[in-house]
């Protein structure tokens, strides 16, 4: 497998959109050659969107490049940050190091399904404050016609 970096390029309004990343187990001769690719493609590129990058990798983009140098869980030195909101949210199942999980929705959801099935397997579910009426004279003209048919 080749280990020296992954990236994917976008046309992105004709200007260079990359997305890369770099394991953080590379050596650094093995990250030269991307820094230096990046290095020589910034005068193309409109943004670099860096994923799962080392932040010392990231630190020296966002000072080295003019473009603005977005992170996905590249660090605190790019000039922007990516979350998923189902990940900060606490609805995904994997966890992250670069998340900050700010709620548990996941453990609230799954609460509130147990609850509604619960109330409609028991019957209790729609009470009358959760439901609908017509007006009585507008019911009652509905059965008169209906009774005439």
């Amino acid at each position: 497998m080749n280990e020296i970096a992954s990236y994917d390029k976008i046309i992105y309004h004709r200007r260079l959109l990359l997305v890369f990343s770099i394991p953080t187990h590379m050596t650094s001769s093995r990250i030269r050659i991307p820094l230096k690719l990046y290095t020589i493609l910034y005068k193309y590129l409109c943004r670099l969107v860096l994923e799962l990058v080392p932040e010392e990798i990231s630190k020296i983009l966002s000072k080295r490049l003019a473009i603005p140098v977005i992170g996905i869980g590249a660090g605190r030195f790019c000039d922007g940050q990516v979350q998923i909101v189902n990940d900060i949210l606490g609805i995904s199942v994997r966890k992250y190091k670069h998340v900050k999980k700010y709620e548990n929705y996941r453990e609230q959801t799954e609460d509130a399904f147990r609850q509604y099935a619960a109330e409609v397997k028991d019957s209790t579910y729609l009470d009358e404050t959760h439901v609908n009426h017509l007006a009585e004279d507008v019911y009652n003209d509905l059965l008169k016609r209906i009774a005439n048919k």
